[in-house]
């Protein structure tokens, strides 16, 4: 069960939670299909302090599918396991459930991989592609190129 504060409520992440590094890798697959399916997947590494006990983790998402591969304490050893995972899409949040209460001053090192679908140029949110037609000289035909705007948030 997750207990949302007035500051997510409200479409702000919750302040216990203090990132301190992010490490992101996005691989997009732009020629496997035709638009507009253009797919990506990739990893985040998101180092983070918490600054006040929490048995759960908000984080920003929106239109991707996420999954948990690790997260543990630094240094490694005793951190709670996610139990539970749940998407508040009218909130554009994700809430990841512990198996107990993250430590007030400990660091500690969630790793996910994502996966979703880029959103056509006209709608720049996210991971969107755009496409363009080369010149007859230059070989001619339609080229696609992927763009990013990327808010993260934990």
């Amino acid at each position: 069960m997750c207990l949302i504060s007035a500051d997510v409520s409200q479409g702000r992440l919750p302040g216990n939670l203090i990132p301190t590094h992010y490490d992101v890798e996005i691989e997009p697959n732009l020629y496997a299909v035709q638009p507009p399916f253009f797919g990506f997947r990739g990893e985040v590494s998101v180092a983070f302090e918490c600054v006040e006990a929490t048995r759960n983790i908000i984080l920003n998402t929106d239109d991707i599918f996420v999954s948990v591969l690790s997260l543990d304490s630094v240094p490694p050893g005793n951190a709670p396991e996610v139990v539970e995972g749940e998407f508040l899409s009218e909130l554009q949040f994700g809430n990841l459930t512990l198996s107990g209460d993250l430590v007030a001053g400990e660091s500690y090192v969630l790793v996910m991989e994502f996966s979703g679908t880029m959103q056509p140029q006209e709608s720049p949110e996210g991971i969107w592609w755009s496409s363009y037609t080369r010149e007859p000289e230059d070989g001619g035909g339609i080229r696609y190129g992927h763009k990013k705007q990327l808010i993260l948030g934990i």
